[in-house]
Parts: C-alpha cells; sequence; structure tokens
C-alpha cells in the first residue's frame, strides 16, 4: 500500500509541474525543448500508468466492496486496455491526445466510484 500511496504522489507532483511549465512557457512564450522532447511521452505514460492503478486497486482492500461486475468485467478490460496503450505508446512513441484523455477520464471516473455510496444494490 505504501508503494501505491507514493505513486500517487508521484503523479500528483508530476501533474503539477507540468501545469505549471505548461502555463509558465505558454505566457512567456519560452518553450525548455529538454521538457518538451520528454512531457508527450511522459505525461501519457503516467496517465496510462494511473488508469493501470485505479482499475487494478479494484482486488486490494479499500473502503467498500466493488460491484461484482467492476472485479470480474471492467476492471479486466481497462487493464489490459492500459498495457495494450502501453505498448503502442512505447512502439510507437506517442498516442493520440485523445486516447490520453480517455484513459485520464476512466481513472477518475474509477476513483470517484469507490468513494460515493452505492445508488441501489450493488449486485
Amino acid at each position: 500500500m505504501r508503494l501505491l500511496w507514493l505513486f500517487s504522489e508521484l503523479l500528483g507532483y508530476a501533474g503539477g509541474a507540468l501545469i505549471l511549465y505548461g502555463i509558465v512557457a505558454a505566457r512567456a512564450n519560452a518553450f525548455w525543448p529538454p521538457v518538451e522532447q520528454i512531457a508527450a511521452f511522459s505525461s501519457s505514460l503516467l496517465t496510462i500508468l494511473g488508469a493501470l492503478v485505479t482499475a487494478g486497486s479494484i482486488y486490494l482492500h479499500g473502503t467498500r466492496p466493488p460491484w461484482k461486475h467492476s472485479r470480474s468485467i471492467v476492471a479486466p478490460v481497462v487493464i489490459g486496455s492500459c498495457v495494450a496503450a502501453i505498448y503502442f505508446l512505447y512502439r510507437l512513441g506517442q498516442l493520440p491526445p485523445v486516447v490520453v484523455s480517455g484513459f485520464g477520464l476512466l481513472a477518475i471516473s474509477g476513483g470517484l466510484k469507490r468513494l460515493l455510496p452505492y445508488p441501489e444494490d450493488p449486485n
């Protein structure tokens, strides 16, 4: 669990750093080539890894048990999709931004669902 905590901290700091860099670079119209060379790839990789960890966390003890279909259908599909996306990211060097955003949305949705009460009988 400590490793997951550290990973979530890394994601938060990396996201904050990328946002801050992007704002400063855009306002000053001064982009730093070393950051530009790694930013798209690293932010894509971290976003997909975040979605992978979020989907995989369904198998860990949480604040409440997940829905059965989430554990047996949704999480494995998301995990498999993340693995495939990481493969293509390494193979191609980049992924379309809309794909990366989609994985980010999946992670946000999954994380929020684990916090919210069930709207009805979960089984």
